[in-house]
C-alpha cells in the first residue's frame, strides 16, 4: 500500500513538473515572439474589434459588445478598458489565450505514452505553431486554436482511460467556451474538425464519462452562443444586430462563380469585374 501511494505521488509530481515546464515554455515563446516581431493585426476586423471594446469607435462608449466576439468575452474586456483604458486589453487577451491553449496541448503531449523522441517532435511542432500563430495575430486563429485545444484535451481524456470528470475537463470546457465566445464561426469550424474523433471515442468507449464530456461540450458551446445572441437582443442599439449578422453570413457564404457563369446572369460583367467580385 505504501509503495503504491508513493508511486502515485511520484507520478503526480512528475505530471505537475511537466505541466509547469509546458506553461513556462509556452509563455516564453508567445511573449518573446510578440516582443521581437511586434506583429500587426493582419485584418481590419481586429482593429474594429479593438475600437469597439475600448469604446473609441464613433464615441460609442462602454457598450460592452463587439461585432464578432460575444458577450462572455467582450463584457469583461470592456470593463477592464474602463478601469485601465491605456492598457491594450484586446492584445493581452489574445496573447493570454495563445499561451494557455498551447500550454494545454503541450502538457497533454508530455503526458502521453509516446517515446521521448516522439514527444520532442510533437513539442517542437507545437512550438513552431505557437510562433506562427503569434506572428499572424488575429482573433479568428486564436478562437479556432483555443476551441481545438479544449476539444483535443476532452477527446484524449475520453479515449485513453475511464477517468471520471475532473478539473482538467472543466479547464478544457472553459477553453471551448472562450473559443466560441471569441469567434463562434471558428468554434464551429473546430467542432466540425473534431466531430469524427468524438464519434469514434463514443463508439469505442461507451462509458458515462466520455458521453458526459460530449454532451457538456455541445451544451457549453451553444450556451455561449445563446448568451451572445441574447446580449445583442437586449442591448440598446444592437437589437437587430443578431439578425443582420445572420443575413450577412448567408449573403457572403456563396459559391465562387466563373466569369462565364456570371455573364449568364448579367452579360455586361467583364473578366476584370468577375475577378474583383470573387475577391
Amino acid at each position: 500500500m505504501d509503495s503504491a501511494a508513493t508511486s502515485h505521488r511520484a507520478r503526480r509530481r512528475a505530471g505537475l513538473s511537466a505541466s509547469l515546464c509546458a506553461l513556462l515554455v509556452s509563455l516564453l515563446l508567445c511573449v518573446g515572439t510578440f516582443m521581437l516581431v511586434r506583429p500587426r493585426y493582419p485584418l481590419a476586423d481586429d482593429y474594429v474589434q479593438q475600437l469597439y471594446v475600448s469604446g473609441h469607435l464613433l464615441g460609442c462608449g462602454a457598450c460592452g459588445l463587439m461585432p464578432y466576439t460575444l458577450w462572455p468575452i467582450s463584457a469583461p474586456m470592456s470593463a477592464l478598458y474602463q478601469v485601465l483604458p491605456a492598457v491594450p486589453w484586446y492584445a493581452i487577451t489574445l496573447l493570454a489565450l495563445t499561451t494557455v491553449l498551447f500550454w494545454a496541448c503541450g502538457a497533454q503531449a508530455l503526458r502521453t505514452r509516446l517515446s521521448a523522441p516522439a514527444k520532442v517532435c510533437v513539442c517542437m511542432a507545437l512550438g513552431a505553431l505557437e510562433v506562427i500563430s503569434t506572428m499572424y495575430f488575429t482573433y479568428t486563429v486564436v478562437a479556432f486554436l483555443a476551441t481545438s485545444a479544449g476539444l483535443a484535451t476532452l477527446v484524449a481524456r475520453s479515449s485513453f482511460g475511464r477517468e471520471g470528470l475532473g478539473v482538467p475537463d472543466a479547464c478544457a470546457l472553459a477553453l471551448v467556451c472562450l473559443g466560441f465566445a471569441l469567434r463562434p464561426e471558428s468554434g464551429l469550424g473546430a467542432l466540425a474538425v473534431f466531430s469524427p474523433f468524438a464519434v469514434y471515442v463514443i463508439a469505442h468507449n461507451r462509458h458515462a464519462a466520455p458521453i458526459c464530456r460530449g454532451v457538456a461540450t455541445v451544451l457549453a458551446a451553444f450556451a455561449v452562443m445563446a448568451a451572445g445572441g441574447l446580449a445583442y437582443d437586449a442591448t440598446p442599439g444592437w437589437e437587430s444586430y443578431g439578425d443582420y449578422l445572420g443575413h450577412g453570413r448567408d449573403a457572403l457564404d456563396y459559391p465562387e462563380l466563373t466569369a462565364d457563369e456570371m455573364r449568364e446572369i448579367d452579360p455586361s460583367i467583364t473578366d476584370a469585374s468577375a475577378s474583383i467580385l470573387n475577391k
